[in-house]
């Protein structure tokens, strides 16, 4: 269960935040009502940093080749999908 804090609560309430991580819990922090942060733990944070790098990596890889739309292209592709007016 991802628990959600606003940003006052969570300045109170940083050593429970961090016992949560610890436990392998997600924390969403929220000011005004939207959340603008989440808590995971380290390990989860470097696996998707390193998903994302290789995820770009293979994107660029891709492009490099010529493998990639004009935005006319994309228009009309959606167009002829129904995805765009």
């Amino acid at each position: 269960m991802i628990k959600t804090y606003k940003s006052d609560e969570a300045r109170l309430k940083m050593r429970d935040i961090l016992d949560d991580v610890t436990a392998g819990r997600e924390s969403v922090i929220e000011r005004y009502n939207k959340p603008i942060a989440v808590v995971v733990p380290h390990a989860l944070w470097q696996s998707i940093k390193r998903k994302r790098k290789a995820d770009l990596d293979a994107i660029s890889k891709r492009m490099d080749a010529g493998e990639y739309y004009t935005l006319e292209q994309a228009e009309a592709l959606l167009t002829q999908d129904g995805l765009l007016p």
